[in-house]
């Protein structure tokens, strides 16, 4: 599709970002207050700030792509990479739930079979 422009648009693939997705994005600083609170400490090096700033991108590319509805339980979670393993385990399943959902749909349809071969005999 052509822009205003007459810019042909692409879909923009920022792979640095992915790649804190899939990996993490390593170590934050953080330290205890007096009252055993958690506190992250501000970016001392150049190398932090950007860190932060693709962790924040990468964050916010996941949470720009779920529904609504599913907005608050994603959002809580810590760093990009603990949110695409739960979005991935929420939407996708593992392996045996895939199997079994694929063997009750199997089961499900031999059951309607039957059932339809059941009533045209009958009749």
């Amino acid at each position: 599709m052509i822009n205003g422009l007459g810019k042909w648009n692409t879909i923009d693939t920022d792979y640095l970002i992915w790649e804190v997705i899939q990996n993490g994005n390593g170590p934050v600083s953080i330290t205890t207050d007096t009252q055993g609170q958690i506190k992250v400490l501000p970016p001392r090096t150049a190398e932090e700030i950007i860190a932060r700033e693709r962790e924040r991108k990468a964050r916010t590319t996941l949470l720009m792509a779920l529904p609504e509805d599913h907005l608050a339980k994603f959002h809580k979670m810590t760093d990009a990479k603990e949110m695409w393993d739960a979005i991935k385990s929420r939407f996708c399943g593992n392996d045996k739930s895939k199997k079994a959902l694929t063997s009750l749909a199997a089961l499900t349809f031999v059951l309607a079979v039957v059932t339809f071969v059941l009533a045209v005999v009958t009749t």
